[in-house]
């Protein structure tokens, strides 16, 4: 397997035998030299309206991770739009890949749809926490699995959701779950769901996950249908799903469904 450093090299060099550019440039206008590209970890390349960037990944736990372009150099760009890795720190699921050009050792990602739909949902939010809960919640590990389960049956459908309301405050807050939550908060755009009932029978394929009451309107509608919003509330907690709890939903979903035209759906971790 040839070395990164090699491969750089290489790459570099062919650019410029085939008449590209470095386009980023340092303060006296010269192309940046190949030591501070190493350092940003990014190579960009133009030639006749063709745009050729190349990014460094770095495995970063569970998933790839790469830095920004640095503001300064971000700046210098000609054509900033067609840069699509360089605004943001962004991460990406790790994934298997596939050798594209033999005398390069260029590979590209196994399932490229998926690769390519997490572009615009991969800006990376490092959490910081502002405050320090007294208590733990005693199962995050339900929190969690609950999310994985999510991704598992929503990932393949290329669709995108969030975490919203309790759940977002924790991560944002504490960077952990509120320790008191009996729920999994999670919000998706309607656009992407062809029906409501179509997203009802993707959930109930799930082992982990059922389907318990679902509030809101029973059609998605609106002139703007890309910003009509579902929102999905998983309980955790048996104990608490039913009665009280949901009757305080109630009246907190009425609300948010007049102000965000939306749908809710309610859902029990198994």
């Amino acid at each position: 397997m040839i070395s990164l450093l090699s491969f750089k090299d290489k790459f570099q060099r062919t650019m410029h035998k085939k008449g590209f550019q470095n386009v980023l440039t340092n303060k006296f206008g010269n192309p940046i030299s190949s030591h501070e590209n190493d350092a940003i970890g990014h190579y960009i390349y133009m030639k006749d309206g063709w745009t050729v960037h190349l990014v460094e990944f770095e495995q970063m736990n569970n998933y790839l991770w790469h830095s920004a372009l640095p503001s300064n150099l971000y700046a210098l760009l000609p054509y900033k739009k067609d840069i699509l890795f360089a605004r943001n720190d962004s991460i990406f699921e790790t994934f298997t890949s596939f050798l594209l050009n033999d005398n390069y050792k260029i590979s590209i990602p196994s399932n490229s749809m998926s690769f390519l739909h997490q572009i615009k949902s991969s800006t990376f939010v490092k959490c910081q926490p502002i405050l320090q809960p007294e208590e733990k919640h005693p199962d995050v590990r339900k929190v969690t699995s609950t999310i994985k389960e999510m991704k598992k049956i929503f990932e393949p459908h290329l669709m995108d959701f969030w975490l919203t309301s309790g759940t977002l405050l924790g991560w944002y807050r504490e960077c952990d779950v509120i320790s008191y939550t009996t729920d999994v908060d999670f919000g998706m755009w309607a656009a992407d769901v062809s029906s409501l009932e179509s997203l009802i029978q993707i959930i109930r394929k799930s082992n982990l996950l059922e389907l318990e009451t679902r509030y809101g309107l029973k059609k998605l509608t609106g002139d703007n249908f890309t910003r009509n919003i579902i929102s999905l509330v998983i309980k955790t907690d048996m104990s608490t799903a039913k009665g009280k709890s949901v009757v305080y939903n109630q009246s907190r979903i009425n609300h948010v469904r007049k102000s965000l035209n939306c749908s809710v759906i309610r859902i029990i971790s198994k």
